[in-house]
């Protein structure tokens, strides 16, 4: 029987876990209707990647440092920068004879955002960038401003040089979606609207969490309980696995409104609202591989038929996690991610080992693995000092971080 007292401590430490985990979502900004790019202005992705490159900017000091990248990423055109983590998630059209992007800029390490609009007229290049003609020479004029407040501080874009060759594929992994809510993002870490922007912030893989409800719905949510940290709710506190789906969608939302979704919204999402070419599904439990395994090939099989190219893994971060994975009938058929070592990831024909970053690069057992077929990403790297330890030398095959958009910049301005 649960006491008074009992339900007086349980409130208590409810207000008090309320008034710690207060995550305030930035307010993204947007251009009013009249002012915005329309959808008939849009320009094709074939001309979209011309605009990639490694450009200069005209003021060192202002939020985007002396140096960014800007690269087309699924429908978004990605802006990023090392300085303060800084990003732009914008849009490509024309307007006339001009190629305009335009969309917002934020600071990952700060709440520093606004709006920003940038332009290319035909001296700049935009007339050889329609033709499909590509080249130097091309240079963006225009300005960005703060908050929601109208651009006003010039800026200047000049492409000094294209992106670096790669001489194989490379994943810039979205740690639980792509950021978390410390972060102060406008959409809820493993949130469909998360899912939905990761490409913007230089993202082309993101990792997921999967937990199983009372009733066997997998579910994206990263922490075993609920908690204030992660949900708004009077009544969902304590273990995930305590509560049925039902009950989860009646009871709670996640930190900015959204429904906690189920993994099959999940990946239904990434097949047909993103371009993003992996899911790394982070297994949170034994009992949940039973679960996601044909989830995982059911949309593998989708994107086989619609000629895309997706990868969805199964993470296996513990002994008991592998375990399970290896007890399922459909085990060999389905491609997974090893954190555990190399002995493991062979047992079990993990198609990717991935250890923590604070081993070390490894470089010896990734070119072993990288023999056997099997290619490496290292987690969660999130300071640009370290970075470079594990892209030189062709260390890493992909990276897992809360800050997309500074391995992104990281890697394709080498």
């Amino acid at each position: 029987m649960v006491t008074r007292s009992v339900v007086l401590w349980i409130t208590v430490l409810t207000l008090l876990f309320s008034s710690c985990a207060k995550d305030t979502a930035v307010d993204i900004p947007a251009f009013s209707p009249d002012a915005s790019l329309r959808p008939n202005e849009m320009i094709p992705d074939s001309l979209r990647t011309l605009l990639d490159g490694v450009y200069s900017t005209t003021d060192a000091s202002g939020p985007f440092g002396a140096s960014v990248v800007i690269r087309r990423n699924g429908k978004f055109i990605s802006l990023v920068c090392r300085k303060n983590y800084t990003f732009a998630v914008l849009q490509a059209g024309r307007r006339d004879s001009s190629i305009i992007l335009e969309g917002y800029w934020r600071s990952a390490r700060s709440t520093d955002h606004g709006l920003v609009r940038l332009s290319m007229n035909v001296l700049n290049g935009a007339g050889r960038i329609m033709a499909g003609q590509p080249g130097g020479g091309i240079q963006f004029e225009g300005a960005f401003g703060n908050n929601a407040n109208e651009p006003s501080n010039a800026l200047i874009l000049k492409r000094e040089r294209q992106l670096s060759v790669q001489t194989r594929p490379f994943w810039v992994i979205a740690h639980r979606g792509g950021g978390r809510n410390s972060d102060a993002f406008s959409q809820s870490e493993n949130s469909l609207g998360m899912i939905k922007i990761a490409e913007g912030f230089g993202a082309n893989a993101i990792e997921i969490d999967a937990r199983l409800t009372s009733d066997g719905v997998p579910i994206l949510f990263h922490d075993e309980n609920f908690s204030p940290r992660l949900v708004n709710s009077d009544y969902c506190i304590g273990p995930v696995a305590n509560y049925t789906f039902k009950q989860i969608r009646a009871l709670c939302s996640l930190k900015n409104g959204e429904q906690v979704p189920t993994l099959r919204e999940a990946l239904e999402t990434v097949l047909t609202e993103t371009s993003l070419s992996l899911v790394w599904i982070d297994t949170k439990s034994p009992q949940a591989v039973a679960a996601i395994i044909p989830l995982q090939q059911e949309f593998l099989a989708r994107a086989r038929q619609q000629g895309r190219t997706l990868e969805i893994l199964v993470g296996l971060p513990s002994g008991d996690i592998l375990d399970a994975y290896k007890n399922h009938p459909m085990h060999v058929q389905s491609p997974a991610v090893c954190e555990l070592d190399m002995q493991n990831v062979r047992a079990s024909n993990a198609s990717i080992w991935a250890p923590r970053w604070t081993l070390g690069p490894q470089h010896t057992s990734v070119l072993e693995l990288r023999a056997e077929g099997r290619r490496t990403f290292f987690w969660t790297i999130d300071e640009q000092e370290f970075v470079g330890l594990f892209l030189d030398n062709d260390n890493a095959d992909g990276i897992l971080t809360n800050y997309p958009m500074l391995i992104a910049y990281e890697y394709y301005s080498r």
